[in-house]
């Protein structure tokens, strides 16, 4: 019987990715070097509550599953909340009421491949052995805006082999 895990994280999605290079530097300034003689290069993830939103989803995983890594083949369905802004209503009476031209797709920062990647390697080691399991993406896979609290709706259903 194939498994079907799912979860609800809450908080705002963070994304993982994007990497910023530095040189570590000893307390003397001088650059740390590489036995070549070429200076060390650190990357460091560009969002800075990537660790801490990886932490929630690695949490709320194992409160939904407590079972084997899966060994096969994985579909992946993550929706992402979005809260909306106040901008995108009106203002008085009207506060709850929604603009007509309040977008309907959240196109914003953060993307959806990076905030999938969080995803992925939260849930490495404690849903699945790696995200190469992953085959494919369910079908209501996608950024949405919520008149509630931002989140994200994660289900991963094991395909049987």
């Amino acid at each position: 019987m194939a498994t079907t895990i799912q979860f609800v994280v809450y908080g705002k999605p963070a994304s993982r990715g994007s990497k910023t290079p530095w040189n570590p530097r000893r307390k003397d300034g001088s650059l740390v070097l590489r036995q070549d003689g070429r200076p060390v290069i650190a990357t460091m993830d560009s969002d800075k509550r990537s660790k801490e939103w990886m932490q929630e989803i690695k949490s709320a995983a194992v409160n939904a599953y407590g079972g084997e890594l899966l060994s096969g083949p994985v579909i992946l369905t993550c929706k992402f909340f979005f809260a909306r802004p106040k901008s995108h209503f009106g203002s008085g009476r009207n506060a709850n009421v929604l603009k007509d031209t309040a977008p309907e797709w959240h196109t914003q920062k953060p993307d959806l491949s990076k905030t999938t990647r969080a995803i992925e390697d939260a849930l490495t080691g404690i849903v699945w052995r790696d995200d190469s399991q992953i085959v494919g993406y369910g079908r209501d896979y996608g950024k949405y805006w919520t008149d509630t609290q931002s989140r994200v709706a994660i289900e991963i259903r094991e395909i049987e082999v």
